[in-house]
């Protein structure tokens, strides 16, 4: 989801943070967030919800869309571990 980058782009105010997203944009393939995203990413807020972790909206919203791609998700962030059957590959 591009989102998180503009929002960090917003947040900062900062133009040089802008130009890295639009130059990462133009050279990454972007997915369309469909239904299927969207039932898998409303399974895992239920998931998360019911064993008392849930993670957030729009991290919920990521790791569903990739688990509705079978593909992995480079993340910093440990709490995607808690989705099961998500394929992560930790940046650090």
């Amino acid at each position: 989801m591009t989102t998180e980058l503009w929002r960090g782009v917003f947040h900062s105010g900062s133009p040089s943070e802008r130009q890295k997203v639009e130059e990462l944009l133009e050279s990454a393939e972007v997915f369309p967030f469909d239904h299927k995203a969207s039932e898998r990413a409303a399974k895992v807020f239920a998931e998360l919800w019911a064993k008392g972790e849930p993670i957030g909206d729009l991290d919920t919203l990521i790791g569903g869309h990739a688990l509705s791609l079978q593909m992995p998700l480079l993340t910093g962030n440990g709490h995607f571990f808690r989705i099961t059957d998500l394929h992560i590959i930790a940046w650090s």
